[in-house]
């Protein structure tokens, strides 16, 4: 008795579809690369259109003008008395926040000054700027 079979089976694997998936992913990942990082330099550029904080209390205003003269809240202070002011006037807020009116004319080194208090003070400091 002949048990075997006139014809063979072979087992296969059909890979004509994979060529097309493989492209299609090629694709997705070269398009999706050049839109994640289409620059080597990152720089966050600040945006004054539209933007609003909210915040639970009201804002502490720190506003210094071109004569550099110091006001809390229209309050003349004096720019010894700004680290004082601030933390008498936070007092026990919980997420307290302050925001500079500062006049163009005036140097980076008194912003710096007083965000240097803020840091020190762990108050949030927020910029003023006219919306375009």
């Amino acid at each position: 008795m002949n048990i075997r079979r006139k014809s063979k089976y072979t087992s296969e694997v059909s890979t004509s579809s994979l060529n097309d998936i493989m492209f299609f992913l090629l694709l997705f990942f070269l398009i999706a690369s050049t839109m994640a990082n289409p620059n080597v330099i990152k720089v966050l550029l600040p945006k004054a259109q539209g933007v609003q904080v909210q915040t639970k209390d009201k804002p502490l205003t720190l506003t210094i003008n071109k004569e550099m003269e110091y006001f809390i809240e229209n309050t003349p202070i004096t720019r010894e008395q700004v680290k004082q002011e601030i933390q008498k006037r936070v007092g026990t807020r919980q997420d307290p926040t302050v925001v500079l009116n500062i006049d163009g004319a005036v140097d980076w080194e008194y912003v710096a000054e007083v965000l240097d208090i803020g840091r020190e003070l762990n108050v949030k400091i927020l910029a003023a700027a006219k919306k375009k």
